[in-house]
């Protein structure tokens, strides 16, 4: 009779310990799954790839988007529309950069 409780016993933890593998598994799956976002695009005429760490998985793609367009619209030599180009192709020589501060702090630096 002891021989039979101890093999059911082993059964139960044997069944248990595989129980628990099964669910910590099962929760490592879930856990790491989806928390890096990665975005992709096409900016300063090249392409990019950033990816980060959201628990909230909060996209925030229209932010990089947005502030890469700024830097084309600015400083991009590939865009003939952006303002380094007018520049670059203009015979003017009077700009205001009053509204263009990257531009503004790039060329001081210069």
């Amino acid at each position: 009779m002891t021989g039979e409780f101890h093999l059911k016993m082993l059964d139960l933890m044997t069944l248990a310990v595989k129980k628990f593998y099964y669910f910590f598994f099962l929760f490592l799956i879930i856990s790491c799954q989806s928390e890096y976002k990665n975005i992709r695009g096409y900016a300063q005429g090249t392409t990019y790839s950033i990816s980060y760490f959201s628990k909230s998985q909060k996209d925030f793609s229209f932010s990089f988007d947005s502030i890469l367009k700024v830097v084309d619209d600015e400083l991009s030599t590939y865009d003939s529309l952006s303002f380094i180009s007018i520049v670059n192709n203009n015979n003017d020589t009077c700009y205001s950069l009053v509204t263009h501060d990257l531009f503004s702090d790039c060329f001081s630096k210069a």
